[in-house]
């Protein structure tokens, strides 16, 4: 999210809509389970929802009923974020998870289908529903 966006949350009616230039990156969590290790790993869904996306909250603190702005804020991601847009990249490539360290945190990407990866890749899909998992690292201490 930038300085000339906004993700409004009503708690009260379970909704939340986006306003403003761009758009906002949403990662839910969706499961928490323990690794080999009795390491724990998150695992989450990410949305990015442009201005005038809104979606309903459900029980569960999941979006549900996610309707897209019908005219998308075009981004061009590669420029705006090459990191990012690297990994999804290579993870699209290899057709396999793709794996990055943060501290002690590793982040996982999952790429859902060759078919999304593509059109991801090309600025016709956004970046839903690809699976990220987050997987805290052993200590050293």
């Amino acid at each position: 999210m930038d300085e000339n966006t906004a993700l409004l949350v009503n708690i009260a009616d379970k909704h939340v809509s986006v306003i403003g230039e761009h758009g906002v990156w949403v990662i839910e969590q969706t499961q928490v389970t323990n690794d080999s290790n009795d390491q724990p790993i998150s695992e989450g869904v990410s949305h990015y929802l442009t201005s005038g996306s809104q979606a309903d909250i459900d029980d569960k603190q999941q979006l549900i009923h996610i309707e897209l702005a019908n005219e998308g804020v075009s981004i061009d991601m590669q420029a705006t974020y090459p990191t990012y847009h690297q990994w999804i990249k290579q993870a699209c490539r290899e057709g396999k998870a793709s794996r990055k360290q943060l501290n002690n945190y590793e982040l996982v990407l999952l790429p859902s289908s060759i078919t999304d990866c593509q059109k991801i890749l090309k600025n016709q899909l956004s970046y839903q529903s690809i699976t990220l998992r987050l997987r805290m690292l052993g200590s050293s201490l």
